[in-house]
């Protein structure tokens, strides 16, 4: 009889043990539930807050998106048709989003019709550029030879002067290979970010410059894909390949060298700071 008391409260005693530890489980849980059930809702609250916030940003962005979209649409009609070059003296106030295809047609002929304008501002720009006297007489004949309907000339009167003022900042000496720019090219991609982009159109023209103006032309297909294009090649102009005279080209050349003095000047300055 005492063992089977014994045993009986034994039984009891283990019953009442689990059902505490029963209890505390649950007690437990209950918290456990009410604790990430408050986590959950923090995590929503922030989570609208961070929508919210995004939601300012995007629409106070929008309109910035919206300008850089219509901007890139643009450039690409002005590199279709006529196959210009974007630079600070285009007339992008003459785009219409509607009407893409018109856009590079008005642009040559606002640069036929409003030489004097576009001149002043090369001329301005030139002025601030930290480049020889050789150099800045050299845009000033190329500049006379467009006013007066002598592309061919212009062409041909920058390109050997763009690369002479590589030359020189780099201090290439007499038998140094200084017709790619690969130098100029691979500082470019080091400077700061605010210094490349600070141009009307930098990536545009680095592409440009990095990819066409200073390629050589080895094949007959690369010869035929350049003379498909209004921006000459240095190459296929200096060598005979291929004639470049006409208002298009003139003008192309004449930004494309405004580019090199500009990214050479900024050199220059940041590699004296």
């Amino acid at each position: 009889m005492t063992e089977n008391r014994s045993a009986g409260k034994t039984a009891r005693d283990i019953s009442a043990a689990l059902a505490d530890l029963s209890g505390a489980w649950t007690k437990q849980a209950r918290e456990l539930t009410v604790a990430l059930q408050g986590v959950q809702k923090r995590i929503e609250a922030d989570a609208k807050k961070i929508q919210k916030a995004f939601e300012n940003v995007r629409v106070s962005w929008q309109p910035i998106f919206a300008e850089h979209q219509k901007h890139q649409k643009a450039k690409d009609s002005l590199r279709q048709a006529p196959g210009l070059l974007p630079h600070a003296t285009t007339p992008w106030d003459l785009f219409d989003e509607d009407k893409p295809d018109k856009f590079g047609p008005l642009v040559a002929e606002f640069y036929e019709t409003n030489w004097d304008t576009v001149e002043e501002q090369f001329q301005r720009d030139l002025q601030d550029y930290n480049v020889g006297e050789e150099a800045k007489r050299a845009m000033h004949d190329a500049l006379k030879c467009h006013r007066h309907g002598l592309f061919r000339s212009v062409v041909l009167t920058l390109l050997p002067y763009v690369e002479m003022e590589f030359r020189k900042a780099f201090e290439i000496e007499v038998g140094g290979n200084a017709a790619s720019l690969q130098e100029l090219r691979n500082i470019v991609w080091k400077m700061p970010a605010g210094i490349v982009l600070s141009h009307t159109a930098p990536l545009d023209l680095l592409e440009i410059l990095d990819a066409h103006l200073y390629d050589k032309v080895k094949t007959a297909e690369a010869l035929a894909r350049f003379e498909a294009d209004e921006i000459p090649n240095r190459h296929a102009a200096i060598h005979g390949l291929i004639e470049y005279s006409t208002h298009q080209n003139s003008i192309n050349t004449l930004i494309v060298a405004d580019y090199v003095f500009f990214l050479i000047s900024q050199l220059r300055k940041h590699s004296a700071e």
